[in-house]
């Protein structure tokens, strides 16, 4: 929540009457008020007292006739989303504890509630006149009065906090109103951004300088000018843009620039009949856009190459279009799918684009989500988020906020974002955007597997990541669970090869859709066994049906041959499984190899994917030589005789290819090794591990 005073106009009367009738405006077009009280007053609480209630307020401040200004007018400003979490006895402890802090307390104030902007807000207009003691109260630095309040009532209600003072790591100089209108609709770095980005070099040159040339050259290495306007000086970009010298640092005003430097004197260039070559800055102010994401220059040198086609002025709503990275990207949204992605519009801009006929991709309701969506630039990582820091999907697609929340970002059936749902590093959640809206979603699936096989639903973004790690299935997470009916009907449309898993009991039953409960711990493996059978998990199936590990006392093919197992399981036919993994651990196939020697896998390996099972029981990892066999077989009797590691993969013929990075690769072994690899003698062993050594070299 931000709070502020209201400054009053000096040339404007002070009318508390009319500020009064104006927080209490009736219910019209846009819905403005919300809710309002009175407090501190005879006449009553109620809208319907504030007649009565003026006049009683007025005639307090008649007492005080020498003093023309006695209204104190400030504004509070909440989170989109938190509107509702707030009762109306909630806002008017908030309202009274701004009271009590500004030295106001048990003085009269009327005090209402707008709904009329994107943020919800309120507004109280004390009496800074007390109606006992007459006393006339002025709050002093009230600024950091409001601030210090502000955090303590975001605590004390569960408001998600906002930067105040004391969240500032220095005292530098913030945006003017102008510079930020300017990035709000031009999505464009403004001048001053630039300037602020270079504060610090700045000064650190202009306190060296002796004269007004010196702090000119100075000034001309970032591109910056220094003019006199008015009874100041400002600082003037190439492009026209402008901010006052003094909003820089309290070192470059007027007063304090001519005291050290003298009567100001323009740059010698402009003082010439015939100016010098300028020298090219080395800090130049570009056009760049205020939001940066690794896949946006392509789109940014196509808008800056159709600036250079565009004619001056511009004067068709096509080319006013191509003037604002803004308006490009709504001029784009239909034709590049990643111009949708970074477009945040208001819906009357589109509806001039498009024109009326045209479904719009944002609305104003959706405006919040965008914003908050668009401020948190940092991709969220599984490293950052401590309470889901056990996984390794966290963040897919999400953002985070400077305060640490996670942006989970849900989107209507044609992609357009809607809704962004905050989590809190508390764990507490909160909608911003157009809550209207219905069907809408948050995909996980970083392998592109919606199309064909099952899909898991669910409305627990904190299931859905968990789920997910452990089954590598297509998660998709609802807003609103309720929603099912109309969600499974839209995907079953456009993926009739997919199959649908419900994995959440607030999600209502659904025809012919199976119901997994999730394990009562979070362990990955519980939960991949849980959606095993669901999802036609058939190598983990294999995997977890097997019991006991192969040995040659319960393995006749192993006693057969003379070798140990490995790291493999006997199924209940008697063959040996051979678990093949991928380079996360995750058991990913299974080979089988039945009482004759005879080896298959169960599922069919794909050729981009590494498989691999691998005998390292020292756990020496790429600390030894490593060896690359053909079968389990080969490996076993590699791994006896050279106590080196050794890796089978699923498909030998491209092992090659597959680890490029071991220190050393065999591939085949001769033929008879593992049939008398145990029934040799400890001579021929030892030539035998020499030949292995000499292969690894060799390769």
């Amino acid at each position: 929540m931000i709070a502020k005073k209201i400054p009053k106009n000096a040339h404007i009367a002070d009318n508390y009457k009319e500020l009064a009738h104006y927080i209490a405006a009736a219910k019209e077009a846009g819905e403005k008020l919300d809710r309002f009280w009175i407090a501190n007053c005879g006449a009553g609480e109620n809208k319907d007292d504030l007649d009565l209630a003026l006049v009683e307020i007025e005639a307090v401040r008649r007492l005080k006739p020498d003093v023309k200004d006695k209204s104190y007018h400030m504004i509070v400003s909440f989170r989109p989303g938190e509107k509702d979490r707030l009762s109306d006895q909630d806002l008017k402890d908030i309202a009274e504890t701004y009271a009590g802090a500004l030295g106001f307390s048990g003085h009269q104030y009327v005090a209402g509630t707008h709904i009329n902007t994107d943020n919800f807000h309120m507004h109280i207009a004390f009496n800074r006149v007390h109606p006992e003691t007459l006393q006339l109260v002025t709050p002093y630095r009230d600024f950091k009065i409001l601030d210090r309040v502000s955090r303590q009532l975001e605590k004390k209600y569960g408001l998600f906090v906002d930067n105040g003072m004391a969240q500032r790591k220095d005292n530098s100089a913030k945006l003017s109103p102008s510079a930020r209108d300017y990035e709000s609709q031009t999505w464009q770095e403004s001048f001053q951004n630039h300037v602020l980005g270079h504060r610090k070099e700045i000064l650190k040159q202009t306190a060296e300088a002796k004269t007004w040339q010196d702090l000119h050259d100075v000034l001309s290495e970032y591109d910056i000018k220094i003019k006199k306007r008015g009874n100041g000086f400002v600082l003037l970009g190439p492009d026209g843009q402008g901010m006052k010298a003094s909003a820089l640092d309290r070192s470059m005003s007027k007063a304090a620039l001519e005291k050290k430097l003298g009567t100001f004197k323009p740059p010698l260039e402009e003082q010439r009949a015939t100016p010098e070559k300028q020298t090219r800055p080395k800090r130049r102010y570009k056009r760049r856009p205020t939001l940066r994401h690794p896949a946006m220059p392509p789109l940014w040198r196509k808008y800056l190459g159709t600036q250079k086609l565009t004619p001056a002025p511009h004067t068709t709503l096509l080319s006013r279009s191509l003037s604002n990275w803004k308006l490009f990207l709504v001029s784009e949204a239909y034709r590049d799918p990643l111009a949708a992605v970074f477009l945040i519009a208001h819906q009357e801009m589109l509806h001039l684009v498009f024109g009326e006929d045209r479904p719009t991709p944002v609305t104003k309701l959706a405006n919040p989500a965008l914003t908050a969506w668009k401020e948190a630039g940092h991709w969220a990582k599984a490293k950052s988020l401590k309470w889901l820091s056990e996984t390794r999907s966290t963040g897919r697609g999400c953002r985070m906020d400077d305060e640490g929340n996670l942006l989970v970002p849900f989107r209507d059936r044609n992609g357009h974002l809607q809704v962004v749902r905050l989590y809190s590093p508390d764990g507490k959640s909160l909608d911003i955007g157009n809550e209207r809206a219905h069907t809408l979603v948050h995909l996980i699936d970083p392998r592109k597997q919606i199309d064909k096989g099952p899909v898991i639903f669910t409305a627990d973004y904190a299931d859905a990541v968990k789920i997910h790690d452990a089954t590598r299935r297509p998660v998709i997470v609802l807003a609103d669970p309720n929603d099912m009916r109309q969600v499974l009907k839209e995907h079953q449309r456009r993926y009739p090869d997919s199959t649908a898993i419900i994995a959440d009991p607030a999600i209502p039953r659904q025809p012919n859709v199976p119901i997994v409960s999730l394990p009562d711990q979070d362990d990955a493996t519980d939960i991949r066994r849980a959606f095993a059978e669901a999802t036609d998990d058939k190598a983990f199936i294999v995997w977890d049906t097997c019991s006991d590990w192969a040995k040659p006392k319960n393995s006749a093919w192993l006693k057969a041959t003379g070798l140990r197992g490995y790291g493999v399981k006997l199924t209940a036919k008697g063959d040996i499984a051979v678990p093949l993994r991928d380079k996360s651990g995750r058991v990913e196939n299974v080979m089988l190899i039945d009482k004759q020697g005879r080896q298959s896998l169960v599922l069919k390996s794909p050729s981009d994917q590494v498989q691999m099972h691998r005998i390292d029981p020292q756990k020496r990892g790429d600390k030894d030589t490593l060896i690359i066999a053909r079968d389990y077989a080969d490996a076993a009797a590699l791994h006896k005789a050279t106590n080196c590691p050794v890796m089978i993969p699923a498909r030998p013929r491209r092992t090659g290819r597959l680890w490029p990075a071991t220190c050393a690769r065999g591939t085949t072994t001769p033929k008879s090794w593992s049939r008398s690899a145990q029934q040799s003698s400890p001579t021929t062993q030892k030539k035998q591990q020499g030949w292995a050594w000499r292969l690894c070299a060799r390769r």
